[in-house]
């Protein structure tokens, strides 16, 4: 597990961890990045222009973006209800005080007990998703490189075959 830090490209983040930049492709291929623009963190600048870009003007990546649910938890200390559920701005929820009863002893969540999650936190949430990335371990790095490059000379020599007909009997397809 590695966290992006603000505005750090792939370049920067392959020279930190493996004292190279050109491992970049390998980061952005084991997390599956295929579209650096769109899936690669911005840095806060880039967020902060987007979310003017995107919503139109400050006051409005103030604005609602939606509502989510806190952890409500039971006298017994059980989970009833995970946080983090989108909810509309006016969700209630009624259950039991304790687990099994069927007395008339119910707490109910209001929609003042929901969150309240603006624009800018819901983008700034997702960028920071973005940020979570899986890295390969230094000591796997060039055994990495070598079955990359292995499977490359593989694909090579498929390409320059007549016919993938040859390789595979096209009957076992049907």
């Amino acid at each position: 597990d590695y966290v992006v830090e603000n505005g750090a490209r792939p370049d920067q983040v392959s020279y930190d961890l493996y004292e190279d930049e050109q491992f970049y492709w390998i980061i952005l291929q084991i997390n599956e990045i295929t579209d650096y623009y769109n899936q690669w963190p911005m840095s806060q600048l880039q967020l902060d222009d987007f979310l003017v870009k995107k919503y139109g003007s400050i006051q409005k990546t103030d604005e609602i973006h939606h509502y989510e649910t806190r952890d409500v938890f039971d006298e017994d200390g059980n989970l009833v209800l995970p946080g983090g559920m989108q909810v509309p701005g006016d969700f209630s929820f009624r259950y039991p005080l304790r687990p099994g009863s069927f007395s008339d002893s119910f707490a109910n969540l209001q929609s003042g007990d929901v969150i309240a999650v603006t624009n800018r936190k819901y983008e700034y949430d997702l960028n920071f998703e973005k940020s979570k990335i899986q890295v390969l371990k230094s000591v796997y790095l060039s055994r990495y490189v070598s079955e990359v490059r292995e499977y490359g000379k593989f694909l090579n020599q498929i390409n320059n075959l007549d016919s993938i007909n040859s390789i595979i009997d096209v009957g076992d397809l049907r």
